[in-house]
């Protein structure tokens, strides 16, 4: 297996490696009738499996980079227009500019030597607007979807009528060869040439000499990210869908087939709608005075724009019914001008410019945020190791609240740490400000409840406030799920215990010696639970 990434491998084996536009990237494979080249990021895959992945290299490929579009030769898109034309054009409908190839269907129609493409929409129409069952029928047998299953339904390649599978002993022996651990340090390489805000990451410093300093590098930084969100939105597609109006309810509605996976169908989705497509650029401005969007003034004869919000999501057997609110325009307005709209995934700019707003607030020395803000917390923030004797009184303090043999490391009917996690539930107690690491489903929001479990206990009659913050809404719900579970948890052993104390209080004059030992239990707990 060969490691791109250690030892002293010279520079010009991985720029030979990342020119190489002729052969799969991953295994190898030169056999251009197998061979696939990815639109976005022009390297060819094959269509062949490994034994370690559930997809030809081609849709492992872009499933784990993102990519969505493919390249073919002109003339294996039509033979006859462009019988000796070589050139790779990305494929997408014919009726629209679809290019997802996830949502594309083909047709490869061998008496005019052409292939016909069309997205799911128009797939829909064709099917809808055909005259008898049989006309149906026929349109569904001769369209298939690019990206196919086996029998199995478990491994996803290109169909074999558009790009073939590898057969030759040569090629296989290429595939036995193309462990995952082969294909994932060639993705990793890819992904090292992807651009990125590296020249503003290079100034982040360990220490800041003053507010200014801090505040000239993270700025930057914070638009050079807002930027970088926005090239990658402006590059996600376009589809086309009917807006239809449910005059009973006087809901805006649009239908989506359960196949559709390029927006994700969540429910307080953004979504922008535009009876044209391609004229979503600079229709939406930030307005400072507010944390939400300004739209320009419609003028006459320029398309229907607006911002929607998936409001309502209603599943069916073969699709979704989704219920739009519009957030910028009138319904009325809307209402008049049904029909065919083109949907894309719209980007919110909204936590950049709250992170700019706190940036200006926490270092302008006339506002409440930075008045408010102890000096420890200020000097923690820019690096400086200052005022170490407060940092000792504050530890020593916490040791003292804090006990070890204190520290509630088991809730019945929730959970318990482990040991690592228990050690690190009393490390978080010995010092003032704390780091956790650690991969996906080792823990962390387990611990963080624990945390705040014993943080909340110990300091209730003191009515101390905790501030929980996460980087995302979703990061901060499954933190206020877990606390719920410890309150129900809570409340389900109190109710377990009373009934225990009940019934065994039936008994109490049959056994002394019985009724001592419930006695001398159940205070204790009923003092541990009693929280709330």
């Amino acid at each position: 297996m060969i490691d791109y990434f250690q030892g002293d491998r010279k520079v010009e084996e991985k720029n030979e490696k990342l020119n190489n536009y002729t052969s799969c990237f991953y295994c190898g494979i030169r056999t251009s009738d197998i061979l696939v080249q990815c639109g976005q990021c022009d390297y060819k895959f094959c269509n062949g499996f490994s034994d370690s992945i559930q997809s030809s290299h081609i849709i492992f490929h872009m499933k784990k980079s993102k990519h969505k579009t493919m390249k073919l030769p002109k003339k294996h898109i039509n033979e006859i227009l462009y019988s000796n034309d070589d050139t790779m054009e990305i494929i997408s409908c014919e009726n629209c500019s679809v290019s997802n190839i996830f949502e594309l269907y083909f047709h490869k129609d061998n008496k005019n030597k052409k292939i016909e493409l069309l997205c799911q929409f128009h797939y829909d129409k064709k099917i809808k607007e055909s005259k008898d069952i049989q006309e149906k029928k026929l349109i569904k047998n001769n369209f298939k979807k690019i990206v196919s299953q086996d029998n199995d339904k478990k491994r996803l390649f290109i169909d074999p009528m558009l790009v073939e599978i590898p057969k030759s002993l040569e090629d296989i022996n290429l595939l036995d060869d193309c462990d995952m651990g082969v294909i994932y340090k060639n993705e990793e390489l890819l992904e090292s040439v992807e651009p990125i805000t590296q020249r503003f990451l290079n100034k982040i410093k360990d220490r800041y000499s003053s507010d200014d300093d801090y505040y000239d590098i993270y700025k930057p930084l914070i638009f050079s990210e807002l930027n970088y969100v926005r090239q990658i939105y402006l590059k996600k597609q376009e589809y086309p869908i009917e807006l239809q109006l449910e005059k009973g309810k006087n809901e805006l509605y649009i239908i989506i087939n359960n196949s559709f996976t390029d927006i994700n169908l969540n429910i307080g989705k953004r979504v922008f709608f535009s009876q044209k497509q391609n004229n979503y650029e600079k229709l939406f401005n930030k307005n400072d005075d507010d944390d939400d969007y300004d739209c320009h003034e419609e003028k006459s004869g320029i398309p229907i724009t607006f911002l929607g919000l998936f409001y309502q999501i209603i599943p069916d057997i073969h699709s979704k019914k989704i219920i739009i609110l519009p957030i910028d325009k009138d319904l009325s307005i809307i209402s008049n001008n049904l029909g065919l709209y083109y949907i894309r995934e719209n980007y919110c700019e909204i936590p950049y410019y709250r992170m700019l707003k706190g940036l200006d607030c926490f270092f302008n020395d006339n506002s409440d945020s930075r008045n408010n803000t102890s000096n420890l917390i200020h000097n923690q923030i820019l690096g400086i190791d200052e005022q170490d004797k407060i940092k000792e009184l504050d530890e020593m303090e916490m040791k003292k609240i804090f006990n070890d043999n204190e520290l509630i490391t088991k809730i019945d009917n929730y959970g318990e740490l482990n040991t690592q996690q228990r050690k690190c539930l009393s490390r978080v107690f010995e010092h003032s400000l704390n780091m956790i690491q650690g991969p996906p489903g080792t823990g962390k929001t387990l611990l963080a409840s624990f945390i705040i479990y014993n943080i909340f206990k110990k300091r209730k009659e003191e009515q101390d406030k905790i501030l929980v913050c996460a980087p995302s809404n979703s990061a901060a719900d499954n933190l206020a799920i877990s606390l719920l579970k410890i309150i129900k948890a809570l409340e389900k052993n109190d109710k377990d215990k009373d009934k225990e104390s009940q019934y065994n209080s039936k008994d109490i004059k049959k056994s002394k010696s019985k009724r001592m030992k419930i006695l001398r239990v159940y205070p204790k707990i009923r003092e541990l639970l009693n929280i709330l």
